[in-house]
């Protein structure tokens, strides 16, 4: 398998679509934001899977 051949095909969905455009107004650089998850998902690293949360809630807070 080449390199450059996804692994996971992403189809984005109407609504990501219409919601990345109105973003793209305010916050100009969002595409190339995002662009290097939806690379690293396509390659089939599901960026978080297998990994410990930095910081755990306490069961005890907020009793």
């Amino acid at each position: 398998m080449s390199n450059n051949t996804p692994i996971v095909e992403i189809d984005l969905t109407p609504e990501y679509k219409r919601n990345l455009r109105k973003l793209s107004k305010k916050y100009r650089r969002i595409r190339l934001d995002t662009q290097p998850v939806i690379e690293e998902i396509q390659r089939g690293n599901f960026l978080g899977v297998g990994q410990q949360p930095v910081a755990q809630p306490s069961p005890h807070r907020n009793r």
